[in-house]
């Protein structure tokens, strides 16, 4: 989203860009961090390392964008999920976690797709207490 965009967003809830909390430089950068997993539809017949190479290929594009990053294997679990990101240096209750899916067709010229999920919070816009939005507070001071 443009600066623009996110200074129209503003206007449009109420809030005088003055007001509106600082965006940060990069869309991405509103979260600690990023989560990678990728899964692979039973009875689909991949090569074995594919999601390592997704994985691997995610980690390396985070890393060159300067994003901190985390990638999960199938089997690791919410405890796993904490350490690799404290490791990484980002909270994982604040990161984005992307999760790619190879996902089986029914279809007699597809055999498979590709999907994207991205899962994250958004942090809503401050709360003003007075008519003329003098003063502000963040909604976790609410």
């Amino acid at each position: 989203m443009s600066g623009g965009a996110l200074r129209l967003l503003a206007l449009t809830a109420g809030f005088t860009p003055a007001l509106a909390q600082p965006q940060p430089a990069r869309f991405i950068d509103m979260w600690s961090g990023l989560i990678v997993t990728c899964k692979v539809d039973a009875g689909l017949v991949v090569p074995t390392e594919t999601c390592d190479n997704i994985l691997k290929s995610a980690g390396e594009a985070a890393t060159t964008a300067n994003v901190k990053a985390v990638t999960l294997d199938a089997n690791d679990g919410a405890a796993e999920k904490t350490r690799k990101a404290s490791a990484a240096g980002f909270d994982d209750k604040r990161a984005a976690e992307m999760q790619l899916a190879l996902r089986k067709l029914n279809s007699s010229l597809t055999v498979a797709s590709l999907e994207l999920t991205v899962m994250a919070t958004v942090q809503p816009p401050p709360i003003c207490a007075t008519p003329r939005r003098e003063k502000c507070r963040s909604p976790a001071s609410a």
